[in-house]
Protein backbone atom coordinates (compact mmCIF):
# COMPACT_ATOMS: atom_id res chain seq x y z
CA UNK A 1 0.00 0.00 0.00
CA UNK A 2 1.61 3.35 -1.26
CA UNK A 3 0.59 6.39 0.30
CA UNK A 4 0.62 9.50 -1.51
CA UNK A 5 1.80 12.71 0.14
CA UNK A 6 1.12 14.85 -2.39
CA UNK A 7 -2.52 13.91 -2.69
CA UNK A 8 -2.53 13.61 0.84
CA UNK A 9 -5.09 16.78 2.14
CA UNK A 10 -5.78 17.63 5.70
CA UNK A 11 -9.34 19.08 6.39
CA UNK A 12 -9.48 21.16 10.47
CA UNK A 13 -12.92 21.07 11.64
CA UNK A 14 -12.18 23.19 14.80
CA UNK A 15 -15.86 23.72 16.56
CA UNK A 16 -13.84 24.94 19.29
CA UNK A 17 -16.05 28.16 21.44
CA UNK A 18 -13.74 31.18 21.83
CA UNK A 19 -10.85 31.99 21.04
CA UNK A 20 -9.16 30.89 17.57
CA UNK A 21 -6.61 27.69 18.17
CA UNK A 22 -3.59 27.14 15.55
CA UNK A 23 -3.20 23.69 14.79
CA UNK A 24 0.40 22.46 14.21
CA UNK A 25 0.81 21.26 10.75
CA UNK A 26 1.24 17.48 10.32
CA UNK A 27 4.40 15.94 8.48
CA UNK A 28 4.72 12.49 6.64
CA UNK A 29 8.20 11.42 5.97
CA UNK A 30 9.01 14.82 6.42
CA UNK A 31 6.93 16.34 4.15
CA UNK A 32 4.37 18.55 5.48
CA UNK A 33 0.48 17.59 3.87
CA UNK A 34 -1.49 20.65 2.54
CA UNK A 35 -4.38 22.05 4.54
CA UNK A 36 -7.85 23.55 2.82
CA UNK A 37 -10.76 24.57 3.51
CA UNK A 38 -12.90 22.37 1.60
CA UNK A 39 -12.50 18.67 -0.27
CA UNK A 40 -14.56 16.45 -2.63
CA UNK A 41 -14.63 12.92 -0.97
CA UNK A 42 -17.12 10.65 -3.12
CA UNK A 43 -18.92 13.23 -4.91
CA UNK A 44 -19.67 15.34 -1.35
CA UNK A 45 -17.96 18.44 -0.93
CA UNK A 46 -17.22 18.70 2.33
CA UNK A 47 -16.06 22.18 3.83
CA UNK A 48 -14.44 23.19 7.46
CA UNK A 49 -17.14 24.77 8.87
CA UNK A 50 -19.67 21.91 7.56
CA UNK A 51 -21.63 24.14 5.27
CA UNK A 52 -23.04 22.59 2.64
CA UNK A 53 -23.40 25.84 -0.05
CA UNK A 54 -20.13 24.96 -2.37
CA UNK A 55 -22.13 21.24 -2.39
CA UNK A 56 -25.23 22.90 -3.36
CA UNK A 57 -23.46 24.90 -5.99
CA UNK A 58 -21.68 22.14 -7.45
CA UNK A 59 -24.91 19.66 -7.99
CA UNK A 60 -27.06 22.75 -9.17
CA UNK A 61 -24.37 23.52 -11.79
CA UNK A 62 -24.18 19.47 -12.85
CA UNK A 63 -27.86 19.42 -12.93
CA UNK A 64 -28.38 22.56 -14.84
CA UNK A 65 -25.95 20.85 -17.57
CA UNK A 66 -27.86 17.76 -17.70
CA UNK A 67 -31.60 19.30 -17.63
CA UNK A 68 -29.91 20.76 -20.94
CA UNK A 69 -30.78 17.53 -22.83
CA UNK A 70 -33.65 16.60 -21.25
CA UNK A 71 -35.01 19.74 -22.81
CA UNK A 72 -33.10 18.46 -26.36
CA UNK A 73 -35.28 15.23 -25.65
CA UNK A 74 -38.30 16.84 -25.27
CA UNK A 75 -38.18 18.47 -28.28
CA UNK A 76 -38.12 15.20 -29.80
CA UNK A 77 -41.34 13.96 -28.59
CA UNK A 78 -40.25 11.58 -26.41
CA UNK A 79 -43.12 9.81 -23.84
CA UNK A 80 -43.26 11.19 -20.45
CA UNK A 81 -42.33 7.90 -19.22
CA UNK A 82 -38.84 8.08 -21.46
CA UNK A 83 -38.63 11.53 -19.92
CA UNK A 84 -39.05 10.95 -16.65
CA UNK A 85 -36.67 7.95 -16.35
CA UNK A 86 -34.00 10.08 -17.95
CA UNK A 87 -34.59 12.34 -15.07
CA UNK A 88 -34.55 9.97 -12.67
CA UNK A 89 -31.14 8.31 -14.01
CA UNK A 90 -29.26 11.50 -15.13
CA UNK A 91 -30.79 14.25 -12.90
CA UNK A 92 -32.08 12.80 -9.84
CA UNK A 93 -29.73 10.70 -8.88
CA UNK A 94 -27.09 13.35 -9.35
CA UNK A 95 -28.82 15.68 -6.93
CA UNK A 96 -29.79 12.98 -4.61
CA UNK A 97 -26.48 11.37 -3.93
CA UNK A 98 -25.57 10.58 -0.23
CA UNK A 99 -28.38 12.99 1.15
CA UNK A 100 -28.36 11.77 4.31
CA UNK A 101 -25.08 12.93 5.15
CA UNK A 102 -26.03 16.91 3.98
CA UNK A 103 -29.58 17.49 2.95
CA UNK A 104 -30.83 17.89 6.91
CA UNK A 105 -28.58 20.42 7.19
CA UNK A 106 -29.27 22.66 3.95
CA UNK A 107 -30.50 26.71 4.78
CA UNK A 108 -33.92 27.39 3.56
CA UNK A 109 -32.57 29.13 0.26
CA UNK A 110 -30.48 26.34 -0.94
CA UNK A 111 -33.40 23.98 -0.34
CA UNK A 112 -35.18 26.27 -2.56
CA UNK A 113 -32.76 26.52 -4.99
CA UNK A 114 -32.62 22.54 -5.61
CA UNK A 115 -36.62 22.58 -5.17
CA UNK A 116 -35.95 24.90 -8.13
CA UNK A 117 -34.10 22.73 -10.36
CA UNK A 118 -36.94 19.57 -10.03
CA UNK A 119 -39.60 22.51 -10.81
CA UNK A 120 -37.98 23.41 -14.15
CA UNK A 121 -37.45 19.50 -15.01
CA UNK A 122 -41.25 18.85 -13.74
CA UNK A 123 -41.76 21.53 -16.35
CA UNK A 124 -40.09 20.12 -19.33
CA UNK A 125 -41.57 16.67 -18.74
CA UNK A 126 -44.94 17.53 -18.31
CA UNK A 127 -45.58 15.76 -15.27
CA UNK A 128 -45.17 15.41 -11.11
CA UNK A 129 -41.89 14.24 -9.82
CA UNK A 130 -41.13 13.16 -6.00
CA UNK A 131 -39.75 16.51 -4.54
CA UNK A 132 -36.39 16.16 -3.40
CA UNK A 133 -37.33 16.89 0.58
CA UNK A 134 -39.53 14.10 -0.03
CA UNK A 135 -37.01 11.45 -1.29
CA UNK A 136 -34.70 12.95 1.65
CA UNK A 137 -37.66 12.01 4.29
CA UNK A 138 -38.12 8.04 2.75
CA UNK A 139 -34.59 7.53 2.56
CA UNK A 140 -34.23 8.84 6.40
CA UNK A 141 -37.24 6.76 7.28
CA UNK A 142 -35.84 3.59 5.51
CA UNK A 143 -32.45 4.15 7.40
CA UNK A 144 -34.72 4.73 10.86
CA UNK A 145 -35.91 1.32 10.37
CA UNK A 146 -32.94 -0.89 9.06
CA UNK A 147 -30.60 -3.01 10.65
CA UNK A 148 -27.07 -3.55 9.83
CA UNK A 149 -26.27 -6.23 7.22
CA UNK A 150 -23.37 -7.55 8.60
CA UNK A 151 -23.95 -10.90 10.36
CA UNK A 152 -23.66 -10.32 13.89
CA UNK A 153 -21.62 -11.77 16.52
CA UNK A 154 -22.13 -12.68 20.02
CA UNK A 155 -19.57 -13.16 22.87
CA UNK A 156 -19.83 -15.58 25.69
Amino acid sequence: LALYISKTKELIMDFGRGRLRTHNPVYINGMMEGRVKNVKFLGVHISNDLSWTQHTDAIIKKAHQRLYFLRRLRRVSLSRSTLSNFYRCTVESMLTGCILAWFGNLSAQERKRLQKVENTAQSFIGSGLPSIEGIYQKGWQHHQGSTPSWPQTHLP
